[in-house]
């Protein structure tokens, strides 16, 4: 060990000899000019042949040498690790680099970067809202920004829930996107995001809906397809109901191959600006419609607004127990999800029975000793209309978001 540091010590003072062609490479020198980046890993290298590995947050101190071309850094993690790279020049710059990683000079990199940013900013293109951009591989739009309480309102006949959770809102960000070819493409490799009021920067996830899809998150854009094209950003409840200005940025490569890691890598970037009177209308609540759900000849019960999720049950008519008489009954299903709109299944149960007595039906509160489930967990109301009862609704008093109305089948 001590004749190879004595080795290292007089190559690092000899004169670096003139390369004699573009893979000669100057060692120890160059090796010990910089410290070495990518995006997970930081090295460095001293002339007294130790050195040190950074990689997510945690630094490991070792030693290294360099033997017939190739960089090896021991160091000690539970056991004795070792580090193989091998040194490269590529169009004048150095690199280190193994199997899973390259490293890059911190100079060069930096220098690198911001090349890349200048590069990206003369490319950016500001979309104009309703713009067809026409691309090899894809064309699209972007026509509409709304927040949501959940991706299932996006369309109109989602058949299961897809909410967020408590505190949170979804920005949208929505339009239309055709696959041209017979070659299928994924949305996820485009990198995007939200930046609100100019200061809080937010990931958007990317993916195509059609109607009559059983799921959102669908990033797969199938050939010669045209669906509805959505920026989805998951922020605060008190940020989606407060921000004033908005912009939306992504870049992806040519035929969207591969994923930027960075917002100026890429062959193409946009940014959508949303100014104050879009952003005013993005955060009131989505228009909701009136909607009834047929109860035999010449009766309705009403759906418990739109702006929850109401659905059959999955087959259609089932039997379940009278909550007040215990008899079993053959009854239709709805659950609704009152976490849509941020109202406790209370709330929403609320507005419902209020919706039934305008439509002069008769609602009443089950006492829990008479209830026959005599269980804490629900709370029941019979509806009524004159002395024929139609049915009840179920609320679960441990639950945040659910309750569900079943209707007597005639």
């Amino acid at each position: 060990m001590k004749r190879f540091l004595a080795l290292l010590l007089l190559l690092t003072l000899l004169p670096l000899v003139p390369a004699l062609g573009e893979d000669e490479i100057d060692v120890p020198a160059v090796i010990l000019e910089d410290t070495w980046v990518n995006d997970d890993f930081t090295m460095t290298f001293s002339a007294d042949g130790t050195g040190a590995l950074t990689y997510h947050d945690a630094t490991h101190e070792g030693t290294w040498e360099y033997v017939n071309e190739m960089v090896y850094f021991h160091y000690q993690q539970l056991v004795d690790l070792t580090v193989k790279l091998s040194m490269t020049k590529r169009d004048g710059e150095y690199w280190l680099s193994s199997n899973y990683f390259a490293l890059q000079m911190k100079a060069v990199r930096e220098k690198d970067e911001q090349e890349a940013k200048e590069v990206a900013e003369k490319k950016l293109h500001t979309l104009e809202w309703g713009e067809e951009i026409t691309l090899d591989f894809m064309s699209f739009s972007l026509e509409d920004v709304k927040v949501y309480r959940s991706l299932y309102q996006l369309i109109e006949d989602y058949q299961w829930t897809m909410s967020t959770v408590k505190g949170k809102k979804y920005l949208v960000i929505s339009g239309t996107v055709k696959n041209p070819d017979n070659n299928q493409r994924w949305l996820s490799n485009t990198r995007a995001e939200v930046v609100l009021d100019e200061k809080d920067t937010y990931k958007a996830d990317v993916f195509v809906m059609q109607k009559g899809d059983t799921y959102y998150g669908n990033s797969l854009l199938d050939k010669n397809v045209t669906g509805k094209l959505v920026f989805a950003v998951e922020i605060p409840e008190d940020v989606a109901g407060s921000f004033t200005t908005a912009k939306l940025r992504f870049n992806l490569y040519n035929y969207m191959a591969g994923s930027p890691s960075k917002d100026f890598e890429g062959d193409f970037f946009f940014q959508l600006n949303i100014d104050e009177a879009k952003a005013k209308s993005a955060r009131k609540a989505p228009t909701r419609k009136k909607t009834y759900y047929q109860y035999g000849k010449n009766k309705s019960i009403p759906k418990p607004s739109s702006y929850t999720d109401v659905r059959e049950g999955e087959n259609g008519t089932y039997q379940d127990m009278h909550p007040a008489t215990g008899k079993n009954c053959d009854v239709k299903a709805y659950y609704y999800y009152s976490r849509f709109d941020g109202e406790t299944p209370a709330e929403a149960t609320k507005a419902y029975i209020k919706g039934l007595k305008d439509e002069g039906l008769t609602v009443t509160k089950l006492d829990g000793a008479k209830s026959k489930y005599n269980n804490e967990m629900y709370t029941f109301y019979i509806i009524s209309k004159g002395k024929t009862q139609l049915g009840w609704i179920r609320v679960y008093s441990d639950s945040d978001y659910s309750a569900n109305i079943s209707i007597i089948k005639k």
